[in-house]
């Protein structure tokens, strides 16, 4: 007889597994002979594309995840209405894993040897689980905060021939796992000492997996992820033919552009690390700044070239193939010849800003410059630009504002909002400004109060808040620092890292579902260009700006040392870009006189900025 143990709440059952029970969780166990009724068994090759392992029909055919294997089935002609059913394997703990069947079957014709891939995991099962490693020095319970001591008890581990309860409590130095409703949100821990530390899971989804430690004091989120995601690793990829600086590009993948070997080579990758395809090659190199997805498959880039001390603005629209589409054609204006485009954001699927800096004609270098671009039939068009006259119109006579660093659109009051870099060419001080520009082109503000301090980023949230990310002066340091105004444009809060050295934020972006900011940049750099810096990222509350977790290079590295060996390499942390369904990618690189190098790392971490190697509990 075959020993399983049937889910359902916190009760454990023997059971017999059939093709159709929705779920077990289940380690190796004795099984009779096969079950198979038909007259004759015919060989089919089974191909796994995905990070799990699968159980063909039954655990007797297991095909280990990325691999492929032939298998006898029973006659396909039986099944040709129905199809076959597939079970993925999803690990929960040390071995101790969930039987989820797929929600489409496979069909096979009796004249096919192959059956169709498994490429992607399709499951349809709301439970939620966690799992808590105690580490502290004393036995703990799990109780349901409820008024009463509701014990939870573990979910047991399982003997050939035997099962049975576990007790509810956890020694020191070992790990429960626990099912977990969804919409239960609120639990207690208590150790011999009768201590009680809540724990108080925030926005549960279902299908999910949650990861506590404990210490004894303080209850920490170590992962969560959705629970097709178990098999998966953080990851770590050297970009060895980048010899520019890489980007990030939105949509439903890990996607880089990187300038290589005279060209612009676009790589997509799936959350486990595996690339989609061979890269795609778009145009001739030039310095990228900037990418956006468009519509029909298409990204549009921003740039610069440069010649002989002049800039030449770029504006490229590539289709999915790599073939250019369309450019943007210079500015009619003559005092805007000399540009360069530092960042591009999306107005709608056919309309951009690209934005940078241009000559300055009163002798002060580049001012800021802005370009409104649509797609037409004809190609890319200008609607409106704005350069540096326009803006040190609207400043002080000595009020300098210089090139665009950053910009995003405020699409509920129809209005860009840009952050760059200012001087007052009287007195030498200088620091960042805001800047306020309606749908039209029109200027409605500029605020250059901000004297020590350089922005990098302004990200918006779904109520109207933004946030400028960047790093502010105090004497021979500086510090990483953030600061949030209301929709209404006031100033709610400002949070400030307490570096010894050199520390700021380079790239920032919302995380609305789980109310925080998530920043990346350099941490404890010996000079301000970064040199001796490690890079990191950490998530503040996007109500109060509380720090909420931080992970560097060094506490990578000591959590993972073969991974992290080429990021031991590095100072930068450049720019940050969600995951697919959960977590993080980074892209980090080396420095040298001043200016990124290789090199340049593409990183993938979890949902609290951690790499775990494969077999480590997440």
């Amino acid at each position: 007889m075959k020993i399983t143990l049937k889910i359902a709440k916190i009760i454990l059952v023997v059971a017999v597994l059939t093709p159709g029970m929705l779920c077990s969780c289940k380690t190796n166990g004795v099984r009779p002979p096969s079950q198979d009724t038909g007259p004759e068994l015919f060989p089919v090759r089974i191909i796994n594309n995905t990070d799990v392992d699968v159980e063909f029909i039954d655990e007797t055919r297991l095909i280990p995840r990325r691999s492929e294997k032939t298998v006898l089935i029973p006659e396909p002609s039986v099944y040709l209405n129905s199809g076959f059913k597939v079970y993925y394997r999803l690990e929960l703990l040390n071995g101790m894993y969930l039987s989820v069947p797929r929600t489409e079957n496979i069909i096979i014709s009796p004249e096919q040897d192959t059956a169709p891939p498994i490429n992607s995991i399709i499951i349809d099962f709301k439970e939620s689980f966690l799992t808590i490693q105690n580490n502290s020095k004393e036995t703990i319970t799990l109780n349901q905060n409820s008024g009463a001591t509701v014990y939870i008890n573990p979910l047991a581990k399982l003997q050939p021939g035997r099962i049975w309860q576990e007790s509810p409590y956890l020694r020191p130095g070992s790990r429960g796992l626990y099912d977990k409703l969804t919409g239960e949100s609120s639990f207690l821990i208590e150790t011999d000492m009768y201590k009680r530390i809540a724990l108080n899971p925030a926005n549960v989804k279902p299908s999910s997996l949650y990861a506590y430690s404990f210490d004894g004091a303080s209850v920490t989120l170590l992962d969560e992820r959705p629970l097709h995601r178990t098999g998966e690793n953080a990851w770590v990829k050297t970009m060895a033919d980048a010899a520019g600086r890489p980007v990030f590009l939105g949509g439903n993948a890990i996607t880089v552009l990187a300038p290589e070997n005279q060209t612009i080579g676009c790589h997509s990758f799936d959350s486990t690390g595996h690339e989609q395809g061979p890269p795609v090659s778009m145009g001739e190199n030039f310095t990228l700044n900037a990418a956006i997805p468009s519509r029909e498959n298409a990204v549009l880039l921003a740039g610069h070239a440069e010649s002989v001390g002049d800039y030449s603005p770029v504006v490229n629209l590539y289709a999915g193939n790599g073939s250019l589409r369309s450019s943007l054609a210079p500015s009619e204006l003559p005092e805007h010849y000399s540009a360069f485009f530092l960042t591009a954001a999306q107005k709608d699927e056919g309309s951009w800003l690209a934005a940078g800096g241009a000559r300055d004609l009163k002798g002060a270098g580049y001012g800021a410059y802005l370009r409104m671009i649509r797609e037409t039939g004809s190609g890319l068009v200008c609607d409106w630009e704005l350069g540096p006259g326009g803006f040190n119109a609207k400043t002080p006579e000595d009020e300098v504002c210089h090139e665009v660093i950053s910009s995003t659109y405020d699409k509920n009051r129809d209005r860009w909002l840009l952050a760059g870099y200012y001087e007052n060419m009287r007195t030498g001080q200088n620091g960042a400004y805001t800047a306020e520009v309606s749908g039209q082109g029109r200027i409605q503000n500029i605020n250059a109060a901000y004297t020590n301090i350089e922005f990098n980023k302004i990200v918006l949230d779904a109520a109207g808040a933004w946030y400028l990310a960047g790093q502010e002066y105090k004497g021979n340091d500086s510090y990483a620092v953030l600061i949030k105004y209301g929709a209404d444009g006031k100033e709610q809060w400002r949070q400030k890292s307490q570096s010894a050295s050199h520390s700021w934020y380079q790239d920032a972006m919302v995380d609305e579902v789980n109310r925080r900011i998530v920043l990346c940049g350099t941490l404890r750099a010996v000079t301000k260009d970064g040199s001796g810096g490690a890079p990191f990222i950490e998530a503040l509350d996007m109500e109060s700006g509380a720090l909420l977790w931080r992970e560097d290079a060094e506490t990578w590295r000591r959590d993972n040392t073969p991974l992290s060996e080429d990021i031991t390499k590095t100072s930068l942390a450049l720019s940050v870009v969600r995951a697919p369904d959960y977590g993080f990618a980074l892209i980090l690189s080396a420095l040298a006189n001043g200016e990124t190098q290789k090199p340049y790392i593409l990183v993938r971490v979890n949902s609290q900025g951690k790499i775990y190697a494969k077999g480590e509990q997440r």
